[in-house]
C-alpha cells in the first residue's frame, strides 16, 4: 500500500490549478478547524471549481473522519436534506373548501 499513498502524495504536491470552465454540480467541502493541512482556507479555493460551493466544517482535525464521526455525519446529513429541499419542486396550495 506505501508505493499507492507515496504516489498520491506526489500526485497532490504536483498539481496546479488551470482555470476552466465552472462546474455545473454542487461542491461542498469539509475541513477540520484545527486541521493543519487541509486547512478550512486551503478547502475554500474548491470555491473556484463551480458556481455553488459550500465549506462544511468539523470541530477535529485532520482525520476528522475517525475523530469525529457524529458530527460529520450529521453535517452531511443536514447539508443532503437542505440540497433535496432546495430541488424539490413547489408543493400546490390545497384547494379550498367550498361549502
Amino acid at each position: 500500500l506505501l508505493p499507492v499513498l507515496r504516489h498520491d502524495m506526489a500526485w497532490c504536491h504536483r498539481y496546479r490549478y488551470h482555470p476552466g470552465l465552472p462546474l455545473q454540480t454542487a461542491i461542498v467541502a469539509v475541513a477540520g478547524t484545527a486541521d493543519t493541512e487541509a486547512t478550512p482556507a486551503k478547502m475554500r479555493a474548491w470555491a473556484r471549481h463551480g458556481e455553488r460551493f459550500r465549506l462544511l466544517t468539523v470541530p477535529a482535525g485532520h482525520f476528522f473522519l475517525q475523530t469525529a464521526t457524529r458530527r460529520l455525519t450529521a453535517l452531511l446529513t443536514q447539508d443532503l436534506l437542505r440540497a433535496l429541499d432546495e430541488t424539490a419542486p413547489p408543493v400546490p396550495p390545497e384547494p379550498a373548501e367550498t361549502l
